[in-house]
């Protein structure tokens, strides 16, 4: 599968890419690593934020290379799309990222307490993992589109 069949399958759509919207995006995982490390959130809880933060460095790649996810199935559309961008570097994480994206899904609308902490941190260690490598390939990759001060 390549981005031209997902565009073809009406899931991702040609957008110029905006340096705000990206700063923006930034900001949000930023915000949203931090708030899945407060104390007193359950597993689910940590896991469901960590997991948004996942999702905004994954459209921080998408926008940059000029693509948008469209239509309904906008968390699959943007993890199978990051994963054919950054494929070389994080191949090997995209299994997990889609299983992370099932079980977010089981956790905000089926059941409660499907989560370890041991679940949630491993997550939050991804996604840290993630920001940073997300960091380094906008600067590599789209340096006009790094926000000078990137969180």
């Amino acid at each position: 599968m390549s981005l031209e069949d997902l565009a073809a399958k009406g899931l991702i759509d040609r957008q110029p890419p905006s340096p705000a919207e990206i700063a923006d995006l930034i900001v949000m995982a930023a915000r949203d690593l931090e708030n899945a490390k407060l104390e007193g959130l359950d597993a689910d809880w940590q896991f469901a934020i960590a997991y948004q933060a996942m999702l905004h460095l994954a459209a921080v790649v998408l926008r940059a290379e000029g693509w948008r996810a469209a239509g309904r199935a906008h968390h699959y559309a943007t993890l199978v799309a990051f994963g054919l961008i950054a494929r070389d570097e994080l191949g090997r994480n995209m299994g997990y990222f889609q299983s992370c994206r099932t079980k977010r899904n089981k956790i905000c609308y089926d059941r409660a307490g499907e989560t370890t902490e041991a679940e949630a941190m491993s997550l939050l260690q991804a996604v840290a993992d993630l920001r940073n490598w997300t960091l380094q390939w906008l600067a590599d990759n789209h340096p006009e589109l790094l926000p000078e001060k990137s969180l």
